[in-house]
């Protein structure tokens, strides 16, 4: 009796018709679903509970922004806008990445701050030249009434940067001194300064 011929199928063999079958099946992947859909799916991937620490060394995105130039380009404005970020500031110092302006993380819209330390006056001028400058964000949200009193100051110097970009520093840097002279005025221990 005549065997008859066997199917012999390898691990390979077995791998590349799969891979051949995807391949002509877009409705199998992210890309071939309607973009309503995706964009739940991109919500439900994304969502955090809580809000996403900024910091000093931190230069990833989420995995699937990572993920090809559709995804990243469909998702990106979903993180961004819909995702409540925080940074740490220390010492009227926040803890942002190097070169923040070209970072991903310059561009979301919310940004909430942690603030712990104390007032120095230097660390604040610093960091409203560089929100000046547009390498750093610089405006704590002035929709939220801050009761922690370093905060209300950021948002009273950032406003004064904001509304004055269009002059020299030296005139911005000016105007900033007298601000900390009037904050002098109401609470003469406000300032620690550095020397």
């Amino acid at each position: 009796m005549a065997k008859e011929p066997r199917e012999e199928h390898s691990e390979e063999g077995t791998a590349s018709q799969l891979a051949r079958k995807a391949e002509h099946n877009p409705q199998a992947s992210l890309i071939g679903i309607p973009g309503e859909l995706r964009n739940r799916i991109y919500r439900y991937a994304l969502h955090e509970n809580h809000d996403i620490q900024i910091t000093a060394t931190d230069d990833t995105e989420p995995g699937l922004l990572q993920t090809c130039r559709q995804v990243q380009g469909e998702a990106c404005s979903i993180f961004r806008a819909e995702t409540r970020f925080s940074l740490n500031v220390v010492d009227c110092r926040p803890e942002v990445p190097t070169n923040f302006h070209l970072h991903w993380m310059s561009m979301v819209k919310s940004i909430g701050w942690l603030y712990s330390g104390r007032s120095h006056w230097r660390n604040l001028k610093e960091w409203m030249r560089r929100f000046y400058e547009g390498h750093i964000a610089g405006e704590v949200d002035m929709n939220e009434m801050h009761s922690h009193r370093d905060l209300r100051a950021v948002q009273l110097a950032s406003r004064i940067v904001r509304a004055s970009r269009e002059r020299p520093w030296a005139d911005v840097d000016d105007m900033l001194e007298t601000f900390k002279e009037s904050v002098k005025v109401g609470d003469a221990h406000f300032w620690v300064d550095d020397h």
